[in-house]
């Protein structure tokens, strides 16, 4: 059968509904796309587009940027959870993401927990070290004149370091014109 072939025996035309319900049940259920192509007598470029059309709507539903609980979801959350829904049952009446109802469900019991204060944890079980007591130093008159600085010649030794230098190689200077 050639291409021409299949294109003649495929089913054309709009999804129907109940199509639509099949495709999802058929590919949650593990077939490939040729397959379900096949069963459905449509093409398989047909079917990968409709399961490419369905993921992306599926995306737009469920992605919300960070849209708040109102109280009417929070109380539409907590009804279906008494009656034993599933996260996936739940995300899909609310129009929300799988994880963004785990979260809120966590939420909430952590807010019905009693919250109590305890006492931070002793870490060390031993005092510290503390260290040694510092006594000040009491100098003699003797060491004291030896503590001060001495008196300064030149008010710059660079300078004097450069006057030397230039006394010197005058000195060498004139002993070697001679």
């Amino acid at each position: 059968m050639t291409n021409q072939d299949e294109l003649t025996l495929a089913r054309t035309g709009a999804w129907t509904d109940e199509e639509t319900k099949q495709l999802l049940a058929w590919r949650q259920a593990g077939l490939s796309q040729k397959a379900i192509a096949n069963v459905m007598g449509r093409t398989n470029q047909s079917v990968a587009l409709r399961i490419s059309g369905l993921q992306k709507r599926h995306a737009a539903e469920t992605a919300r940027a960070r849209r708040s609980w109102s109280v009417e979801d929070v109380s539409i959350l907590e009804s279906m959870l008494r009656e034993g829904a599933t996260y996936d049952d739940i995300a899909r009446q609310l129009k929300r993401t799988n994880k963004g109802v785990q979260q809120r469900v966590a939420k909430m019991r952590k807010e019905k927990q009693p919250q109590t204060k305890t006492a931070p944890k002793q870490i060390f079980t031993k005092p510290m070290p503390q260290p040694p007591e510092i006594k000040p130093i009491t100098l003699t008159p003797e060491q004291r004149a030896w503590a001060k600085p001495e008196p300064q010649t030149h008010r710059n030794a660079a300078w004097a370091a450069v006057a030397v230098a230039v006394g010197l190689a005058g000195f060498i200077l004139g002993g070697l014109a001679q």
